[in-house]
């Protein structure tokens, strides 16, 4: 079977260890062909619907997931390969911990995830049944008891305390190609074998920005994972002594990309970073950190970056965007510190476009002076622009718009180097609203964690995955991830006590600008589920 190969080949070329005839593994699940005839060794077999098809190499266990017969640490590599959900969803967390308890060194989880696997297999349902075919068992199950979300399988890794790592698995191509290959060409599976025969390859292979039908889960009882430049410091490097502003309670900075007319009289200051930097005058802020950050892919951050390194320090510090300022002459809502729920406050939208020439009208006053007012009666207060609401969770809306492999690698950096984070990363996947465009204002102590969080993870990050040769929409990668860095940032702030107040945004359109090769709507992939690219621009 083609689909049976495809699910298994990366979870083979994550871990050849597998192969190693010396360390025992346990699959749990029903599949009629598992992964011992792949491996071609022992392998126990643990499931409850009906036993594998006869094989020198399986141990048959007649077993519930939920209730294993194994003693604690009782085999080296736990599998279970498209099982889980077929489980009712209250029972899942509970199969993950079984599974975490009698494994030795890791777990080993394949799930299909997300609303494309969700739309996929209802769409495959409603075709077979136009076709008069019966809707296989298994197919049934995948539609009436719901596939879980990402969010939610990370949620579960999360409570069983261990360190957990997220990879893509079956492209939507590569699951639907195989699996309709198997239902109506069984010839293919003589060619795939005839091919392998020659030559061991991936069948029908994926490329590296496909949208994902299942993602692999892996679970680390020992400090063996895959962490991406270990051991290497920062590329953003550790803030150093920054001076100390004496006449200045508040900074409050717009990050320039273009050489663009300034608002005078707002207190806010401008610091030019990429093309703009070179253009800037001697008594101008720039980014002044050798090397400088590469603009193309960190957008805003580059000047976030440079009053980190080298300040001035301020009680309190916030960035603003040339093209999206706060408007403090909305005022602000105070949201409860618990809030799970974010919202824009009814009446008042998330941002309002308007041109230059009216905005210098607009922005008269101080923006520091209207912001220093929300610190004045608490210190430890966060402003944000209210949330941004997705067609879909933040997750999906990434794997459709971006390439989903980089948040993966994001949220293994987390999950090693920041742990903490986990169950409020998980919070901010399963989200349809997003803490968009890296606008805040806040302490400097939070500003020094919100930073040493970025620069750590995003530094790593940019050193593991090379510059690709793609469009000057999708080179903004670093920015688009460090969107959704934040929010969790936000999420975990709101969990330690901290106030947030979100303040509706400006945004400033400039004469003769033209931000259109800046941004571009997502091609949907089927459906209202599939949402457009939001969050940094340039």
């Amino acid at each position: 079977m083609l689909n049976w190969r495809i699910r298994y080949q990366r979870v083979l070329g994550h871990h050849p260890t597998l192969f190693n005839p010396d360390l025992t593994v346990l699959e749990v699940g029903n599949a009629p062909q598992g992964i011992a005839e792949l491996l071609k060794r022992s392998v126990t077999v643990a499931g409850t619907h009906g036993p594998h098809t006869a094989s020198q190499w399986v141990t048959p266990v007649a077993a519930s997931p939920l209730s294993l017969p194994f003693a604690d640490n009782a085999f080296d590599h736990v599998v279970c390969i498209d099982s889980l959900h077929h489980l009712p969803p209250p029972s899942r967390a509970k199969a993950i911990s079984e599974l975490a308890r009698v494994a030795r060194r890791q777990v080993i989880l394949s799930v299909p995830c997300g609303a494309l696997a969700v739309e996929g297999d209802q769409q495959l349902a409603v075709s077979m049944q136009r076709m008069g075919l019966k809707t296989p068992p298994w197919l049934q199950e995948h539609v009436v008891r719901a596939l879980p979300s990402v969010a939610d399988v990370l949620r579960m890794l999360s409570q069983t305390q261990l360190r957990f790592e997220v990879h893509a698995n079956e492209a939507m191509m590569q699951h639907y190609g195989g699996l309709l290959l198997d239902l109506f060409y069984p010839f293919s599976q003589h060619i795939s074998s005839a091919e392998q025969a020659k030559k061991q390859q991936q069948v029908l292979p994926a490329g590296d920005w496909e949208m994902y039908y299942s993602y692999l889960f892996h679970l680390f009882k020992e400090d063996q994972g895959v962490l991406l430049d270990a051991g290497a410091a920062p590329s953003a490097g550790t803030p150093t002594a920054a001076a100390v502003s004496k006449d200045q309670d508040i900074a409050l900075y717009a990050v320039y990309h273009r050489r663009l007319p300034l608002a005078p009289g707002t207190g806010i200051t401008p610091i030019y970073v990429g093309e703009a930097a070179l253009e800037a005058s001697a008594s101008e802020r720039t980014e002044t950190t050798e090397p400088p950050l590469d603009n193309s892919r960190w957008s805003e951050l580059s000047g976030v970056h440079e009053v980190w390194r080298n300040g001035p320090r301020s009680p309190f510090v916030g960035f603003c965007h040339y093209r999206r300022v706060f408007d403090f002459s909305q005022g602000g809502s105070r949201l409860p510190s618990a809030s799970s729920a974010p919202s824009v406050p009814s009446g008042k939208p998330r941002s309002t476009r308007l041109d230059y020439g009216v905005y210098l009208v607009r922005a008269s006053g101080t923006a520091t002076r209207h912001a220093m007012a929300h610190f004045q009666d608490r210190s430890d207060t966060l402003i944000v622009a209210p949330p941004l609401d997705l067609n879909g969770s933040v997750w999906d809306q990434y794997a459709i718009a971006h390439n989903i492999n980089d948040l993966c690698v994001v949220t293994n950096l987390i999950a090693h180097r920041h742990p903490y984070l986990g169950p409020h990363l998980a919070e901010t996947y399963g989200a349809k609203t997003l803490y968009a465009n890296n606008l805040f204002l806040t302490r400097w102590d939070h500003f020094d964690e919100l930073c040493g969080l970025w620069f750590d993870v995003l530094g790593a990050f940019e050193r593991s995955v090379p510059v690709r040769p793609e469009d000057r929409y999708q080179r903004r990668d670093v920015s688009f991830l460090a969107e959704r860095v934040f929010d969790a940032w936000v999420r975990f702030r709101q969990a330690q006590g901290t106030r947030l107040v979100t303040v509706p945004i400006l945004e400033i359109t400039y004469p003769g600008l033209d931000t259109a090769a800046w941004s571009r709507a997502a091609r949907p992939a089927s459906s209202a589920n599939s949402a457009p690219p939001q969050g940094a621009h340039p």
